[in-house]
Formats: structure tokens, C-alpha cells, sequence
């Protein structure tokens, strides 16, 4: 941030919000948009103008992905002086650091004398397979409708939510007995859940294995009852910035006001950030009421008013639908149309494929008429491969650039992670892995050989793949008739024989890690000239990610795979074939430039950014408001604000999707600088027709605004 700007900032704070800058203790609240992170950017610089050092200032978001804001507008030198950090990345920071003084104070058998070994998600994901697969075998969790990861990752969830909601292990069936409404939560299931849930924890203990609910359940101990730990933390830092604090979860609202409550602290100010109708994170474990408790630890309080961004049009669009959605008056009961230019647009189709070409058809408009694709989001509640590819594929034809953001994805579904386990796989015979499918071997060569289009691709995985030859199964170029190298052609038959070459060379050398053989691979071969992922930043981004997910793999789960004579690679690619959800990476959010994004609604909430143009999409589909199948948990029941003498019904879960129907679209309209257009197809991707709460919704706020605007 230049200095000019700040002070611009610190000037108009001054004259028109004087607390901010003076009040030792603020709970500050607003809307998206309002200028709340704006202020806090300030007081960070007044801070360090004022000669306090970088480091005793402690900035805290729920998700590593909020700070990006002061990334870009402090400056990354600035920013990464400060204490940047999530209370998941403090906690795991202080479990490190303290950790001789935990085993006296826990009530597991950890060993002092080993180091903890701390899981990613999916290194956890893959511990509780190994505990799991065998007990499916047994009977467990029969007739569950779950694939095996949606399997391992909701038994991890609700163990996630036990400890971010201080629920006792020994009382979460308890819990997961309210939440039951269907044979596949019955009381065998409920005790299945529990017992397996703590023969998991059990087993981590072991080995002195931490995930993420555990060392969060451990760093709220080592705070409380270790002085050394707790006086190393006050030491620190004398001032915190906390950020959205509604996305956090309750054992880090708990933490914060512990600290600010403790009588050694020396906290000499404290900057509470509170998003007014936000709260995206709920599934997660976040609990805005939580969030809001910590206004009575603050001794000034500020509510800052409307975003002046969002146009005015779309903010009475936001309160009509909203009104609709809830079935009930707002604070202001009065519908209008706001006046002005109309910012928002609705379109409906008959088919799902005619809503999509009218989508990619506006945004080329838009790009044609000078709108920066950078600024344009398309948003859609659900978004499948097929979806994606035909929105890309549009786009790519009328010679625009776009890039997805999902998350939740599984690994093997990332198209660079599958090339990456096709050619670890060919390079690795000795593992004795199932044979890559000619079909994998044709798409790993489409991605990698420049030149090589589909048909070229298909042609020369038939003429020199061999599923069943020894070694790596690729023969010669030279080996194949002559009539398929001419279809191919010698300039893609040569770039092939330099990837042959290279696996040939690797297999009948000594085996690396599996990290290590990434990354050569990647440096090696296929980031050079004549190869797909040359220049390709995104392609280089997910193999970074794949990169570093493995390393972790292997620095996690080497020892226990070693005792038992088992190769680490090979249990790698083995789990993420299996389906593991993928952990976020710091590389995730390099954006590419001149880019339209294409995410779902929810993840795009989760970025906490906002977009000049906004395209929904499927407005007629049910994902809006409904979670997905969830037998094994329950974010609303595993929370701090159940009362446990409740039973979950079919009508709590209908007041959940409204609730969160109404914060997605608030969320969003919040979120736009312009306009958004709004498509909807009465038939869905698979012919289904399309009636959900959100079009319901729509129509009536339309006729509202009509009637206003008459």
C-alpha cells in the first residue's frame, strides 16, 4: 500500500470514524464491501509507522485465503512481517514448538521422545482407510450410499466438529443419535460411528500421529495448562487483528477471548472484524453467533453501513429476493426498485445445453464491448466435469480464457493429476499397479504432446502401448506400422520418443521418492519445449500442488509404511485413485490473468472476493439450498448452539436450506460491482425439470420490482 493512499485512509478515518483509530479494544461490523478490511489495513500501518514491530502483530483469519486482501494491498514484504496466521496454524505452530510438555498434561499415549507427525486432509484420509476398509469388510456401515472417500471424509468431519466445538469424544454419539431421520443413521450405525471414530484416534496416538481435529484439541490444552506455552504467546504479540471472525469456529472465538480475558496477557489493542450476513462457512464448523459474543470483550463498537459498490438497483434486487426466500418482511418492509440503471438480467431456456450457449454468448459480448474478463465470475450451485467443459470449451471458441476453482475435488479427477498417475505408474512396473487403460495412455498423450490432438492421441496409444509388455509398455515409434506414424506424424512421434525414452531411462535406474520423481519428471521433461505443460502456469500450479501433497505423504506416512515393508509411492498413488478429497495448497490461489472464473457459489463465497459481473447459472436447480448427502454427520447438530434435547426432523432441515438459500444470495449480491445476470433452463443436464426454492424465489421478487417500478 502506497503511502499516499494510507494516509488518505487514516484521514478519513479520523474524520469520520474516530474509534477505529483510537479505541484500544473495537467490534467492528458491516457488510461485505463496506470498508472494514479497508480500516483494518490502516490501523495495521499506523501500527508500524507508529514504531511498532511487524511481528508483534498478530494478524488472524479463519482460512489463509482471507488475508489475501492485505497481501495485495500491505504488500508481501509487510504482510509476511506480521504474524499472519489461522488458530489452525497457531495451534499446530505451538503442538510443535511445546510438544515435551504435552504428554505429561493429555490423556493419550503419546510418546515424548518421537516427534508428532502432523496429517494433512488427505494423509488423514488415508489413515482412516487403513483403519476403515477393514472394518467395511467386517460389515460395518453396510447399505451406506457413499463411495469409500465420501466414507473416510465425513467420519473425519464429525471428529473435526467434536473438537472445534469442544464436544467430548465420549459424547459425540450422543450427538449423532439426535441427528439421525433415516434407517442409515440407526442406533447399530451411531455406535459403528463412535467406536470407529475412537479406535482412529487411538491408533493416531500410537504413532504420535496429529490431524487437525487433535492437535486443535491439544493446543486449547497446552494454552490453558502449560505456563511456558502461554507466556511465549502473550510475549509475541501486543496486537491482534481478527478478521472474519463469523467464519471461524467456536474453539477460536473461545481461544481470543481467553486471551483477551487473561490476566498475564499484554494485548495493548484488539481489532474484531465481524461480516454482517455472511457466515459462509457454516458446514464447515464456522458459527457466526459464536462470532459475535466477542463484541463483550470489546470495550468501543462500530457498525459501518451499506457497501457504497454494489449498485443501488442490485441491492433492492438483494432485498426483494431475500424477502422472497424467507417468506417473511424484512427490517424494511418497503420493496423498491432502487432506481437507476437495472443491474440484473434473467434469462430462461428449455434446455440445459441453450442456457449454457447464452451464457458464453453475453460474457464474449461483455469482452467485446472492453470488459475486462478478470472481472467476471460464473457462478453455478453445483459444478460437475461435463458442466465445466462445456462452459470452457464455449468460451475457448470465441477466444476467451477461464479457469475453475473447486477444492472439494478428489485428486484423480484434476486432468494434470491424471497424467501425473499414468506416467508414475508406467514408470514404476516393479510396484505391481493395475496397467494404465489405453484410454488414460491416449489422454495422458493429448495433454503432453504438443501437436498431438485427440484423434492423433487415440491413434498412438493403439500403435505403441502394450498393457501387457514388460517394463514401462510403451514400444519404439519405430515399432509401430507405418501407416499409424503417418497419421501421427514424425513431429509428435518424436517428442514421444523423448517421453519414452526419459521413463525408460528412470525404470532401469534406482526408484526416488515419490515427490522426488514429480518433480524431476516435471523439470526434466515436462515443462520443456514441445511438451503440454511449456509456459502452462496453471498445469504447473497443480503439478506444484501434487508435488507437495506427496512430499507431505511421504513425510507423514513414511515410518508406519517402512515397519511394515510397504513401498511409500506405491500407497500414494493408490489412495489417490481411490478418491481422496484434496487439501488446499498456498498454489491454489495464483489466479491467471485476463481470465473469466468459473466456480461454485459456495467456493466462490469462500474466496471473499468480489467480481464486477456475475453470471448464475442453473437457478433453477435444488443444490442452491440443499447440503449433500450427509448419514455420518451433521454440521448443524455437532454444534456449540444444539440443544441436545432436540431430534433433528425433515423441518429443521428445511429451515437450514432456507437460512442457507438467503446467506448464499446475500453473500453474492454483495459481492458485485455491476450486474448480474441470472439463467435458468427448465430442463436440467439430465432432463429433469427445474423447480427449485431460488427460481421459486426469483419469480416472485420479479413481480415484486415490477409492481414497484409501475
Amino acid at each position: 500500500m502506497s503511502d499516499p493512499i494510507v494516509h488518505d485512509i487514516l484521514d478519513r478515518m479520523a474524520a469520520t470514524c474516530p474509534p477505529i483509530a483510537e479505541a484500544p479494544t473495537l467490534f467492528l461490523e458491516g457488510p461485505a464491501g463496506a470498508g472494514k478490511t479497508t480500516h483494518a489495513m490502516a490501523r495495521i500501518q499506523s501500527l508500524i509507522e507508529g514504531g511498532v514491530a511487524p511481528g508483534a502483530i498478530l494478524l488472524l483469519t479463519p482460512h489463509r485465503s482471507y488475508s489475501r486482501p492485505y497481501e495485495d494491498a500491505l504488500g508481501q514484504a509487510t504482510c509476511y512481517a506480521l504474524g499472519l496466521a489461522t488458530v489452525g496454524g497457531l495451534a499446530r505452530r505451538y503442538v510443535s514448538l511445546f510438544w515435551p510438555a504435552i504428554p505429561p498434561h493429555s490423556t493419550y499415549p503419546f510418546s515424548a521422545s518421537l516427534e508428532p507427525i502432523f496429517l494433512t486432509y488427505e494423509v488423514a484420509q488415508y489413515f482412516m482407510a487403513r483403519l476403515v476398509s477393514p472394518l467395511v469388510e467386517q460389515g460395518y456401515f453396510a447399505d451406506l450410499k457413499l463411495t469409500r472417500h465420501r466414507l473416510y471424509s465425513q467420519l473425519l468431519d464429525s471428529l473435526n466438529k467434536s473438537a472445534v466445538n469442544d464436544i467430548p469424544l465420549d459424547d459425540l454419539g450422543s450427538y449423532l443419535e439426535a441427528a439421525r431421520i433415516s434407517e442409515e443413521t440407526a442406533d447399530g450405525r451411531v455406535d459403528e460411528i463412535s467406536s470407529t471414530l475412537v479406535s482412529y484416534r487411538k491408533f493416531c496416538a500410537q504413532y504420535n500421529l496429529i490431524d487437525f481435529s487433535l492437535y486443535l484439541e491439544l493446543f486449547k490444552d497446552l494454552i490453558r495448562k502449560v505456563q511456558p506455552a502461554r507466556d511465549y504467546l502473550f510475549a509475541q504479540y501486543q496486537h491482534v487483528v481478527y478478521d472474519n471472525c463469523e467464519e471461524d469456529v467456536p474453539l477460536a472465538h473461545d481461544f481470543v477471548r481467553y486471551w483477551m480475558r487473561h490476566p498475564a496477557s499484554r494485548l495493548q489493542s484488539v481489532l474484531v472484524i465481524y461480516d454482517r450476513e455472511a457466515g459462509f462457512r457454516k458446514l464447515l464448523g464456522a458459527n457466526p453467533r459464536s462470532a459475535y459474543t466477542l463484541r463483550e470483550e470489546c470495550g468501543d463498537y462500530l457498525s459501518l453501513e451499506e457497501s457504497p459498490r454494489v449498485p443501488t438497483s442490485l441491492r433492492a434486487f438483494g432485498r426483494g429476493l431475500v424477502k422472497a426466500i424467507a417468506n417473511t418482511p424484512l427490517v424494511d418492509a418497503a420493496t423498491d426498485s432502487g432506481g437507476g440503471e437495472r443491474r440484473f438480467h434473467v434469462y430462461s431456456d428449455r434446455l440445459h445445453h441453450q442456457m449454457v450457449q447464452r451464457v458464453v454468448a453475453q460474457v464474449g459480448h461483455l469482452v467485446e464491448s472492453g470488459r475486462p474478463p478478470q472481472e467476471m465470475a460464473v457462478i453455478s450451485p453445483f459444478l460437475s466435469d461435463s458442466f465445466y467443459h462445456a462452459l470452457a470449451d464455449g468460451l475457448e471458441r470465441v477466444g476467451i480464457s477461464c479457469y475453475g476453482h473447486r477444492p472439494s475435488r478428489s485428486l484423480r479427477d484434476e486432468p494434470v493429476t491424471k497424467v501425473l498417475l499414468t506416467l508414475t505408474t508406467l514408470a514404476h512396473p516393479s510396484w505391481g499397479l493395475a496397467r494404465p487403460s489405453r484410454e488414460a495412455v491416449s489422454h495422458m498423450f493429448s495433454m503432453l504432446l504438443k501437436d498431438a490432438d485427440l484423434v492423433r492421441s487415440a491413434v498412438l496409444a493403439a500403435a505403441v502401448y502394450e498393457g501387457g509388455r514388460e517394463g514401462i509398455g510403451l514400444k519404439p515409434f519405430e515399432g509401430a506400422r507405418a501407416d499409424m506414424r503417418d497419421r501421427v506424424t514424425y513431429r509428435v512421434g518424436e517428442t514421444y520418443e523423448q517421453l519414452r525414452i526419459w521413463l525408460e531411462v528412470y525404470a532401469s535406474g534406482d526408484e526416488l521418492p515419490i515427490d522426488h520423481f514429480l518433480s524431476r519428471l516435471f523439470g526434466e521433461l515436462l515443462s520443456q519445449p514441445r511438451f503440454g505443460f511449456y509456459r502452462n502456469v496453471q498445469a504447473g500450479a497443480q503439478v506444484g500442488s501434487s508435488v507437495e501433497s506427496a512430499c507431505k505423504f511421504r513425510r507423514a506416512v513414511g515410518g508406519v509404511l517402512e515397519r511394515e515393508n510397504e513401498v511409500v509411492g506405491k500407497a500414494y498413488v493408490e489412495m489417490v485413485q481411490e478418491g481422496v478429497v484434496s487439501a488446499f495448497y498456498a498454489v491454489d490461489g495464483v489466479d491467471p490473468p485476463e481470465a473469466v472464473l468459473i466456480a461454485p457459489a459456495h467456493t466462490f463465497l469462500l474466496r471473499n472476493r468480489s467480481y464486477a459481473h456475475q453470471f448464475w447459472l442453473d437457478v433453477g436447480s435444488t443444490a442452491w439450498h440443499r447440503r449433500i448427502h450427509q448419514p455420518l454427520t451433521n454440521p448443524y447438530v455437532l454444534s456449540a448452539d444444539w440443544n441436545r434435547r432436540d431430534q433433528w426432523s425433515a423441518a429443521w432441515e428445511r429451515r437450514f436450506e432456507t437460512e442457507r438459500l438467503t446467506c448464499i444470495v446475500a453473500g453474492l449480491i454483495r459481492r458485485c460491482t455491476d450486474s448480474i445476470y441470472l439463467y435458468a433452463s427448465e430442463l436440467s443436464a439430465h432432463g429433469q425439470e427445474q423447480t427449485g426454492d431460488l427460481l421459486v424465489a426469483l419469480g416472485y421478487a420479479m413481480r415484486e420490482l415490477a409492481l414497484a417500478e409501475d
